[in-house]
């Protein structure tokens, strides 16, 4: 009798569909997890990491091959570790649909420092598998953000209230410029913000003006009484006397400009 063969056809056409979009699925998520600024871990139930972010290596100070397999209570505090251990029961106990807990810890990085920590632990559902999520914020990165806005927030106050002429170069460019320069110049203060200060300069100044403005970038402190000619919208020209100081500006090096007006009263004839 000749042999049989028995071939049993099965449709898998939808579980490759289904296959290539978990697989896109992840891909998103690991995109957006890696450009987040933030410290991202994924953690499996036991505390083992799974994940980690770019964000995360530069805040601990390990490679990514160090991290992934640790256990995440490794890298904080002694004292901190029994409340990493109850983030992490407590959110695998409460499944994937329960809000975010949250924690205050205490970082252990590779140089031996501390670091001052918040942390929001989830569970989430990857695939088959449930993870937990760290995400993390330092909060000595976070007091430093809200000082610097306090320091641009009163800097501007105080530049909006001076009576002389007040810009911020930054990067070629003007970032702000103050009332009183603006009636200067006769413009407006939000149409020369991003212009090029030296577009503003009288002809036969673009060479000094230039040279000054690179000499104060890499100034130690302020470069006093520099006289420039400036030109007004309506074509006349006025001349201040400048004193050009190195400063953080919005949290980036810039260059503040303070001048006097120094243009002769016009003569009215009796």
């Amino acid at each position: 009798e000749p042999a049989r063969a028995v071939c049993v056809i099965e449709d898998l056409s939808e579980e490759v569909r289904l296959s290539s979009r978990l697989q896109a699925t992840d891909r998103q998520l690991h995109g957006l997890l890696e450009r987040s600024r933030d410290p991202i871990l994924l953690t499996r139930p036991d505390g083992t990491i799974a994940f980690c972010n770019a964000a995360a290596e530069v805040l601990f100070g390990y490679g990514r091959e160090e991290l992934c397999g640790a256990p995440v209570a490794a890298l904080v505090t002694e004292p901190c570790r029994p409340a990493v251990q109850q983030l992490l029961a407590g959110a695998t106990g409460a499944g994937p649909a329960a809000p975010p807990l949250e924690a205050d810890l205490e970082a252990l990085l590779q140089s031996g420092r501390t670091a001052a920590l918040s942390a929001r632990v989830s569970a989430d559902q990857v695939g088959d598998a449930v993870v937990c999520t760290f995400v993390l914020r330092d909060l000595a990165a976070g007091q430093t953000q809200r000082a610097l806005q306090r320091y641009d927030a009163a800097l501007r106050e105080a530049f909006d209230r001076c009576p002389d002429f007040v810009a911020v170069h930054r990067l070629g460019r003007l970032a702000y410029v103050n009332p009183a320069a603006a009636q200067l110049l006769g413009r407006a203060a939000s149409s020369l913000a991003g212009h090029e200060l030296l577009d503003l300069v009288a002809p036969g100044d673009g060479e000094r003006a230039a040279a000054l403005l690179v000499g104060a970038g890499r100034a130690h402190g302020p470069v006093l009484e520099q006289r420039l000619r400036l030109v007004r919208v309506d074509g006349d020209i006025i001349e201040l006397s400048l004193t050009l100081t190195p400063a953080l500006f919005e949290g980036e090096p810039a260059t503040v400009v303070l001048g006097r007006d120094l243009t002769p009263e016009p003569t009215t004839l009796v």
